[in-house]
C-alpha cells in the first residue's frame, strides 16, 4: 500500500472508488488536498492526495465492516456525534489526525465501548 501511495493513485481508481461508495467527488472537496478541478486534470495523483484517498478508502472499508449496511455507515458519518462534541464525524476528515479520531470511534462502536 505504501508503494501505491508513493507511485500515486490513478484518476480511474479514484473514480471507481467514488462510484463504489455511491458518492460524488464534490462530497470530498474539503477533505482532499487538491481541488476537484486539479484532480480532473491529472491522471495520477501526487503522494499527498493519494495518501488521503487511501485514508478515505480505509475508513469506508472499516465503516462498511462495522455497520450493518453502507447506508447506516454514511448516516453515522453525517450525523452529529455526542462522543465527538456533537460534531459530524465527516467534519474531522480534513486531517490525518481527524481520520484517527473517527477510526477510533468506529472501533469503539465495533467493540461496544462507549465514552
Amino acid at each position: 500500500m505504501i508503494e501505491k501511495i508513493r507511485t500515486g493513485v490513478t484518476k480511474k481508481e479514484w473514480k471507481d472508488f467514488i462510484k463504489y461508495i455511491e458518492a460524488d467527488e464534490k462530497d470530498f472537496e474539503k477533505i482532499l488536498p487538491s481541488s476537484k478541478r486539479k484532480m480532473q486534470n491529472k491522471n495520477i495523483y501526487n503522494q499527498e492526495t493519494s495518501e488521503r484517498i487511501y485514508e478515505i478508502s480505509h475508513l469506508f472499508g472499516l465503516g462498511y465492516e462495522v455497520f450493518d449496511s453502507p447506508e447506516q455507515f454514511k448516516n453515522w458519518l453525517f450525523t452529529p456525534s455526542k462522543a465527538l462534541g456533537n460534531k459530524k464525524p465527516f467534519d474531522f476528515l480534513d486531517s490525518s489526525l481527524g481520520f484517527i479520531v473517527v477510526e477510533n470511534e468506529i472501533t469503539r462502536i465495533q467493540f461496544n465501548v462507549y465514552c
